[in-house]
This record gives structure tokens, sequence and C-alpha cells, in this order.
């Protein structure tokens, strides 16, 4: 079940934009050796299930990586995600349970969709579409870029993941 908003958009303009439909994620490759070299980001890695928020300016979704509809399971986040500054974008993250230590901790996150989804927070790490442009031609830096933008100051369960480079 998606979650739904006015059919004015956060940043006040008139005129619904539908949310981006799933696409596939691009999944990590398994390699033997790190690469090196400032053309490289590296990126934490989360443990926790891997989610597309779909926004638009009237209603949200959370498909997992296989393009299941759980927004009913991440409802929160589903919600938070209709407060952004956008008619409609499509984000890549990772939806977790931070720990008592600070990491990500699977069976907690297991956990807590069963019975605690009050403790669900997202991870962004890509913004593939943003108010009706598809962004997954432009370079990785640029689309993390426009997705820092995105959510400068949000203060919800959906955060930015930052990379280093090189």
């Amino acid at each position: 079940m998606a979650r739904t908003r006015s059919a004015k958009s956060h940043d006040g303009s008139a005129g619904a934009s539908a949310a981006p439909p799933f696409q596939p994620v691009q999944l990590a490759k398994l390699v033997d050796h790190v690469p090196v070299g400032n053309a490289w980001l590296h990126e934490l890695k989360f443990d926790g299930y891997r989610c597309l928020l779909s926004v638009g300016a009237s209603a949200a979704h959370a498909f997992t990586r296989s393009g299941l509809d759980w927004s009913d399971k991440f409802d929160a986040i589903v919600a938070d995600a209709l407060s952004l500054p956008a008619r409609s974008a499509l984000i890549d993250g990772e939806v977790v349970v931070i720990d008592d230590d600070g990491r990500t901790n699977f069976q907690a996150l297991q956990s807590a969709i069963k019975g605690a989804p009050a403790r669900l927070e997202y991870y962004a790490f890509d913004l593939l579409h943003l108010d009706g442009e598809d962004l997954t031609g432009r370079p990785l830096t640029e689309r993390k870029a426009k997705l820092a933008a995105l959510l400068k100051g949000h203060d919800g369960v959906i955060h930015y993941s930052d990379h280093i480079v090189g």
C-alpha cells in the first residue's frame, strides 16, 4: 500500500508528478582487490535491505531490490519520503536498524520489521530520477551531489550516505 499526499508538491508547485516506476538496481560486484585511484568512489556497506524509494506528488512506494512493493513494511520511511522537496524522485538506498554500538544490525532489522518499525532508518546513496528527469546517464558524483542537496537539512528517518574518493 502506498502512502499519499496532496496533489500540490512539497515545493509549492501545482500539478501532480507520477512516482517513477521500479527499475532493477545495480548490484555490487565481488572482486579480488579494491580498486585504487581517484576515479573510484567507495561507499559504506550497510547490513540491511536494499530499497528503492519512489516518490511522486501524490504517492510514494518502497520497493525491494527484486521489485516487491514493501511500502506497508517500511511505512514510516515512505511517509518521510513524502516530505522531501521534490515533485518526483527515485532514490536507491538501504533500510537499516542501528544498534547500540552504532552499527547496522541485520537481525535487529528483521525483528524491527515484525514488531518495532519505528527503529527503521533509510540511508540513501544514489538518486536515479528527480522531478521527471532520468539521472542514470549522469556521473555518480553528480547524482550524489543532487541527492545530498535534496536531503540537506532533512530531519527524518531518511539520511544521506556519503562516500570516500580514491
